[in-house]
């Protein structure tokens, strides 16, 4: 494995399929993960960085180093299988010094100050750590400042939001300002006079409040989208059958109905036979007539 197979922090891959089209990717901390696809930030993010981009891979001299600097890009990397052609430019801009190149990846170093957070005064710049290795922003600056007067900037190198709090050690909060220069796309804070200690975080709160929110009414969704599960009770009523094994007919039903009216002339014709049972019989006949 050479030493391009290791990702480095705060690198600037480049590549150059030889049409016309440089595409780039920023590399920071361990590098892509998985689902850092659907959770990277949005295109507008990237609208600031196009422009120096464009210029360092067209040569042009400028101040585009030192921009990129500010994002806190310490490696300029060509990725492999990219064109050639895009070596002798890079090469020849000023503030990238190449290191070495292998297997097809050539890698430069940025000049400067490439820390992401860092305080300026005037022309002068001084590099600030940051509290974690990673992304963490709870906190994510938390160290003694460099000496110095008060009204300084200290410059987080991410992007302007008015979630960002800076509190010094006697826990005044820290005046937000824009960063200076080309720094104007960061937020940053006034500093005060002396070393003081200062812990920079972001608060998302609302954010997590709202993800907590929308979690809740998909739940509430889920639930309502199950089917419905009907329970089936035994009827404690007994239910009888005739000799048959015919079950009874529902009251009012016309099969009732017609029972009723059956039984009726059931009835009926009984009540009829039995009447001529009981009638007396008629006296014989002689057959003598008078005389």
């Amino acid at each position: 494995m050479s030493d391009f197979d290791l990702v480095l922090r705060g690198t600037l891959v480049l590549a150059d399929r030889g049409t016309g089209l440089i595409q780039y990717s920023l590399l920071n901390g361990a590098g892509p993960l998985l689902g850092d696809a659907e959770t990277g930030p949005p295109a507008s993010a990237w609208q600031a960085l196009d422009p120096y981009v464009a210029a360092v891979a067209s040569g042009r001299g400028g101040d585009e180093v030192a921009a990129l600097a500010g994002y806190g890009i310490r490696y300029v990397l060509l990725a492999p299988g990219s064109s050639r052609a895009l070596v002798p430019t890079l090469d020849g801009e000023p503030g990238l010094r190449r290191l070495s190149s292998s297997g097809g990846e050539v890698l430069w170093r940025v000049a400067g100050v490439t820390s992401r957070a860092r305080v300026v005064a005037g022309e002068k710049q001084t590099p600030v750590g940051l509290a974690s290795a990673g992304t963490s922003t709870d906190p994510y600056l938390d160290q003694p400042l460099p000496d110095g007067a008060a009204g300084r900037s200290l410059v987080l190198g991410a992007l302007a939001d008015d979630g960002w709090r800076a509190v010094g050690a006697d826990g005044t909060e820290l005046a937000a300002s824009a960063g200076p220069g080309l720094l104007s796309w960061s937020q940053a804070f006034t500093t005060p006079a002396g070393p003081q200690q200062v812990t920079a975080s972001f608060d998302d709160g609302p954010r997590t409040r709202w993800l907590w929110f929308e979690l809740l009414v998909l739940v509430v969704l889920v639930v309502l989208a199950l089917p419905e599960r009907r329970r089936l009770e035994d009827d404690d009523e007994v239910v009888s059958v005739d000799a048959d094994g015919a079950l009874p007919a529902t009251p009012g039903s016309a099969e009732a109905l017609v029972d009723a009216a059956v039984a009726a002339a059931v009835e009926s014709e009984a009540a009829v036979q039995a009447d001529s049972d009981d009638a007396p019989a008629a006296a014989p006949s002689t057959g003598d007539g008078d005389r």
